[in-house]
This record gives C-alpha cells, structure tokens and sequence, in this order.
C-alpha cells in the first residue's frame, strides 16, 4: 500500500510490510515505533524512526530503526520520484539479495512503492544516520574514503556488468540517441563559445571542439553494442555519499542509467577533487576501481580498456557539465568545466580521438 503520512504508519501497518517483503516471519509482530527526527525539503518529508517489537528474536531480519521518504501531497512534480523508485524496487532489490549488507554500495531498502496514476510514492529504507554521516561542507573526503567510493562503485557497476536484463530497468543506447546527444552539444557549445571564447585557451578550444562534435569512435561501439555498460549512477558527488569510519554509501538515485561505470569515477575525481589530490590519487584510485572489478567478476576488460573509458568518460563530463552550462552562469559557472578539461589534458584525452 501506498504511504502517503507518517500517520498511516502504525504498527499493524508496519508489520504487514514487513512480512510482505520477507523481514519477518509469520508470527512476529511490530509492537511499536517512535518518531526520532524528522525533516521536510520541497518535494518530499523525511522521518527517522525506532521500531519495536514483540520478539527480540525479530531483529535478526528486522529493522531496529527506519528511513521513511514521503512524496509530499503539495508538491506539484511528483512524477519526478519515478525513477528513483524503480531503482530500489527492482536494481537495489536484485543486488540485496547477492551481496551481504555492508557490501552494498546503497542503503538496505525495506519497501518501495510508486503510484503510476498521481506519482505518489514512499521509501523504506536502512537508516543510515547512526553509523554514517554526511559530507563535512566543502571538504574532500580523506584518502581511505576515496578508495572506498570508488570500491563501492565497482561493486554496483561489476553487478550489473553487461548484464542481460540491463535493457528491462533503462533505456539503452541507439544510434538515434547517439545522434541527438552529439547535435544538443554542438548545439550547447555555439551558445557557449559567443559568450565564452575570449576566456578559453587555445587548448580548451581545441579539446571542446572535438568532444562537442562526436562520440570517440570506440566509446560509441561499445555504446551501441553494451559491451562493458552497466548501471551508474551519475551523480556521484561527494555529497551523495555518506560516511563512516571505514565505509561509505551512496544515496540519491533519480539520476541513474546504463552507461560505462568510469564515468561515475571521472565525475567525482576531476569534477569535485582539489586537482592537486585528484593528480597525486588519480592513478592509484582508478587502479583501486579496477582491480576491484576484476574481483569481483568482470572478464575481458583489461588496463588499457579501463584507461580509454575514463579518458573517453572524461570527455563525457566535459560534455554534461557544457549542457547544463547556461549564459547567466558566465565564467564562474564554468569553473567546473575547467577542471573537468585539465584532468582531460592531464591524461591525454585527445587521444582517444585518434585513429
């Protein structure tokens, strides 16, 4: 059932979800629950709660405390919770049930439920709050947490490593697509070069010029033909993340897709790391990430192809950030875009484009 106020959420209520969805057994019961905290933005209300019940026996499958996400009633976009939901009910769902909970790279989902009619919708999720905490504002995260971001999305991209039901939970790619992505950038890179071109080196010209005009021939093959596609999740700023001593987990999944997992590491080392941390962690952490995948299962990629997907996804950063650059935003709204093209530098990117 649909969830629409924490009202609704009594304990009756919550052990009916609760042995829908296999945490607990028959007989075992919710015997209370405590609102904790609370939080609202503009699309939707948060509640953290303590849970009770009439076994203790029951915490074994059991949450003791719970994250509960309410589309708000007022709000008058709520379709915009669609994709989100369709990640926990059925990407999280699948990687639940392969991998233990403190190898997931995304908290513990407990129930997911989407309307299709008015797009109303509801999250129960693991409450992370109690061992993990949010980015600290405008620090980078510290050396052991980098290697665990990017060891937690190979976990999440090994899964879903070309894997065959990929084209049942996202659109895949096609030429057509292909197409209209490359004409919205060289479209979007007209708009910004009037405004921008006496600010940009010879350099950066060049390098916007060809990213703007097609996809790298190999990155588009294996665009077309899924070879080496996952799920991403696309967002991966360090504000997505939430940390513990030794553990990290990702959180905010409106945005995900299929597409190369190096892209979520290029978006997080060149976009949001100091470029003097990004250039000393660079090689190491993108090792780190491929060692991981080949851990845990991912056949056939070798160095060198993981070395031109993050070249190539580079580029596709460079591409995003130029979409959502706007003639407002002017030089201080390309910042990122900066850095983004100096880690593509830094690497020999344009080598990716030669035949």
């Amino acid at each position: 059932m649909l969830i629409t106020s924490i009202e609704q959420v009594t304990p009756e209520v919550l052990t009916a979800i609760l042995r829908h969805n296999g945490f607990l057994w028959e007989r075992a019961t919710v015997s209370g629950l405590r609102v904790v905290k609370s939080g609202e933005t503009n699309a939707a209300q948060h509640y953290i709660f303590e849970i009770r019940y009439r076994d203790p026996r029951s915490l074994k499958e059991a949450p003791a405390r719970a994250f509960l996400k309410l589309s708000r009633l007022d709000y008058p976009y709520p379709h915009i919770f669609e994709k989100e939901i369709k990640f926990y009910l059925d990407v999280a769902s699948a990687m639940q049930r392969r991998y233990k909970r403190d190898e997931l790279p995304l908290p513990f989902c407990y129930d997911a439920w989407y309307d299709e009619k008015n797009g109303r919708s509801h999250l129960l999720l693991e409450d992370l709050s109690e061992k993990f905490m949010p980015a600290k504002g405008g620090q980078p995260p510290s050396k052991l947490h980098l290697e665990k971001m990017v060891e937690k999305l190979a976990y999440l991209h090994a899964f879903w490593w070309e894997h065959p039901a990929l084209e049942d939970y996202a659109t895949p790619h096609t030429d057509e697509s292909l197409h209209a992505a490359e004409a919205l950038y060289q479209q979007k890179y007209d708009a910004f070069a009037q405004v921008m071109q006496s600010r940009l080196s010879l350099q950066h010209r060049d390098m916007l010029e060809k990213i703007t005009a097609h996809f790298p021939e190999r990155r588009r093959e294996r665009m077309l033909n899924g070879r080496g596609m996952t799920i991403v999740h696309r967002d991966t700023h360090p504000g997505n993340f939430m940390y513990a001593y030794n553990s990290v987990r990702l959180i905010d999944w409106q945005s995900w897709r299929i597409d190369s997992g190096t892209d979520d590491v290029a978006y997080l080392l060149a976009c949001f790391l100091p470029e003097q941390t990004r250039r000393r962690e660079e090689r190491h952490l993108l090792q780190k990430y491929y060692d991981a995948l080949v851990r845990l299962g991912v056949k056939g990629y070798t160095w060198d192809d993981c070395l031109y997907d993050y070249r190539a996804s580079l580029a596709r950063c460079v591409a995003f950030l130029l979409v959502a650059w706007k003639p407002d935003d002017g030089a201080d709204g390309w910042l990122r875009g900066e850095k983004a093209l100096r880690a593509f530098a830094d690497v020999e990117g344009m080598s990716i484009y030669r035949k």
